[in-house]
């Protein structure tokens, strides 16, 4: 209470660029681990992963909540930071919607079209390289994240092995709007403070060209 905040208009918080108000004049409410922006209470965090995003929403804001609703990638891997398992595991339902989002987006087909072009005609091998999503649940969950194709041709087709990785973390505080940023710092301070963990994750799957390549 005696300290000011050192970051002014923390997440585009009007109140934040009050340095002295501690937790947007919401101290009932909300916890401030170390003095750079509130957040919601341990109690009001657990209620938001136990009962679901709306109950959280006069704290995060509903268009922060309706768009982590529309990116549920998003969603699902920030709720699984809470388990209390040290490294939780994917479910084969969250599986499932990285692989279709992935195998669908243009960077994934970009790096399978690129290796076919530059291949013997027989197969090919990308290694493990990395790629980076430029925006929806993919940009706003993952970012970037390591992969590896190995493609074989077997007649008109490519049939490709995959194995895609990441390590969910939040490792830095970024300034600037927007949802990813927002969404990008609540998990720094919950990570900051040993609210949630993180965890790394690893999906095997394979694919056809002509179920890709459209």
């Amino acid at each position: 209470f005696i300290n000011c905040d050192g970051i002014i208009g923390a997440n585009e918080d009007i109140l934040s660029y009050n340095l002295y108000a501690y937790c947007s004049n919401n101290p009932i409410n909300m916890i401030d681990l170390d003095g750079e922006f509130g957040l919601p209470s341990l109690y009001d965090i657990n209620k938001f992963i136990v009962n679901g995003y709306t109950r959280i929403a006069a704290f995060f804001g509903i268009n922060t909540v309706s768009t982590i609703l529309k990116n549920p990638i998003c969603g699902d891997l920030f709720a699984n930071s809470f388990s209390p398992t040290k490294n939780p595991k994917l479910s084969e339902k969250q599986k499932n919607k990285i692989v279709t989002k992935v195998s669908d987006s243009k960077e994934f087909k970009n790096l399978v079209n690129k290796n076919i072009i530059t291949s013997n005609g027989k197969s090919f091998n990308t290694g493990m390289t990395s790629i980076e999503f430029s925006k929806g649940d993919l940009h706003y969950s993952i970012q970037k994240m390591n992969i590896q194709v190995i493609g074989t041709k077997e007649g008109a087709n490519w049939h490709m092995n995959v194995h895609i990785s990441d390590v969910y973390d939040f490792t830095e505080y970024r300034t600037g709007g927007g949802f990813s940023n927002f969404a990008n710092n609540i998990g720094y301070k919950l990570q900051k403070g040993n609210i949630i963990t993180p965890y790394k994750w690893d999906i095997y799957f394979e694919i056809d060209s002509h179920l890709l390549l459209t």
